[in-house]
């Protein structure tokens, strides 16, 4: 209908990036992208402890490659969570957050110092 078509339009005069996105993407559409670069994220972050030499299963990207990849994964999954409306902590809150705390726990105990 074009008045839907023109309430659309004004919605989106003006706006760029992802707030121009947060406008054109359904939000089933949103959560599809958050699934598929949190995906990414979790391969670049394999690929980073190759890269690292940390296994015995060599890689020729290079430690810097690995990084900046890791680096734009996390971009683009916080780009998504963005775009959902989804608030993301600051350093602050991910220091103290419920998920630091029970870590910490975790390796307390087993490095015995609980």
């Amino acid at each position: 209908c074009p008045e839907e078509f023109e309430d659309f339009k004004s919605m989106y005069e003006g706006k760029s990036g992802l707030e121009a996105v947060k406008i054109l993407i359904s939000r089933r559409d949103a959560y599809e992208a958050l699934a598929e670069e949190a995906s990414e994220l979790a391969k670049a972050s394999l690929k980073a402890i190759r890269a690292t030499k940390l296994n015995k299963n060599p890689t020729s990207v290079s430690f810097e490659e690995a990084q900046d990849n890791l680096r734009e994964e996390m971009r683009d999954v916080l780009s998504c969570l963005y775009v959902l409306g989804i608030k993301i902590p600051d350093v602050d809150e991910l220091i103290m957050s419920p998920k630091s705390i029970r870590w910490e726990k975790r390796l307390k105990k087993q490095f015995e110092l609980l």
